[in-house]
């Protein structure tokens, strides 16, 4: 939800679209139609642009339903992008095959966050000042202020894969979808 009336898709292949309320639409620019495989979309908080990854490296951002940003890949470079979550300031944490990165809002590229390990973190969600990563073969980081601890030993002792997951503020609790099931 773009809070102009617009909710923001990606389809497996075929681009980015937007809801209108009344109508879905393709996006008008052709670099992010078919071939562009977008798996995390976002709504960055500061700048109100829709940020999005691709699982062939490629990085966008729209404003008012225009490209304002465009990102391909660079030579032997290999940045699948798999979900993407927003710091306060607006930086974006992007999830990948290959590790967690960050980009702020004047970056014109992505930059490894060292604190976590290079494996493949599927998704990510915010939990107050907290972000917490969840990794394809099991792993779960909680991140804050530049500082990973790992929750996998506690949580996910048995290593299922993990998918999704969410703070339930209302109830207290914390929900994983998992290869095996869902933790609660």
């Amino acid at each position: 939800d773009d809070h102009q009336g617009n909710i923001w898709l990606s389809s497996d292949n075929y681009g980015i679209f937007y809801y209108d309320g009344t109508k879905v639409h393709h996006t008008v620019d052709p670099r992010i139609q078919a071939g562009f495989l977008a798996l995390g979309l976002g709504l960055n908080p500061v700048t109100k642009e829709i940020w999005a990854g691709s699982l062939f490296g490629q990085m966008v951002k729209i404003k008012d339903n225009k490209v304002v940003f465009y990102r391909t890949t660079k030579p032997n470079e290999r940045l699948p992008m798999l979900n993407v979550t927003f710091l306060d300031d607006g930086t974006g944490i992007f999830c990948t095959l290959i590790g967690v990165f960050k980009m702020g809002l004047n970056d014109k590229d992505p930059v490894w966050m060292k604190e976590l390990p290079p494996i493949y973190f599927r998704s990510a969600f915010r939990d107050g000042p907290y972000i917490w990563f969840l990794g394809d073969e099991g792993q779960l980081f909680r991140w804050k202020d530049g500082k990973a601890v790992e929750f996998t030993s506690i949580v996910n002792p048995d290593l299922a894969g993990l998918d999704q997951g969410l703070h339930d503020f209302k109830h207290g609790l914390y929900w994983f979808c998992s290869s095996t099931g869902l933790i609660v």
